[in-house]
């Protein structure tokens, strides 16, 4: 992926995070983050977002070396200031309007008869399991129980 196509402001860094880890992120404006684990959407208590915006702009860094010394110059500028907590809470503010990030409350758990657990996500109507996808937006999930 090349991520040296994208503009050097707040808004490219935030479509790198969206080629990246887009698909793994959700904001929601009266939760605040989402993460998805592979089972569900959960809260992003300890702010991984961030943490995830310093790997897109690192991941830009590292593909410099395929431009000539005058193209590569204003990159590896832009990445340094991009490691400044100011510009990476910037692109996180940003990524909180994307379309493919923002999502309304409404849509979590919109079926109501959907549950996550460790098997996949069970249909509570059908009584049958499928795989976990994440367009369904379910964030509510069982934990399953080790027996004795």
């Amino acid at each position: 992926m090349n991520l040296l196509d994208y503009p050097l402001h707040d808004t490219g860094f935030a479509e790198r995070f969206c080629a990246l880890h887009g698909d793994d992120y959700r904001f929601v404006p009266e939760l605040g983050w989402l993460r998805w684990d592979g089972r569900c959407w959960l809260i992003d208590r300890t702010k991984t977002v961030i943490e995830s915006i310093c790997h897109a702009v690192a991941r830009t860094g590292a593909q410099v070396d395929v431009l000539p010394p005058k193209e590569a110059e204003p990159v590896i500028r832009a990445c340094a200031r991009y490691q400044d907590t100011a510009r990476l809470y910037a692109v996180e503010k940003r990524l909180q309007t994307m379309r493919s990030i923002a999502v309304a409350p409404e849509t979590l758990n919109a079926d109501p008869w959907l549950l996550s657990h460790a098997g996949g996500t069970v249909d509570l109507r059908a009584g049958t399991t499928r795989d976990h996808d994440r367009a369904d937006l379910i964030t509510r999930c069982e934990i399953g129980r080790a027996h004795v």
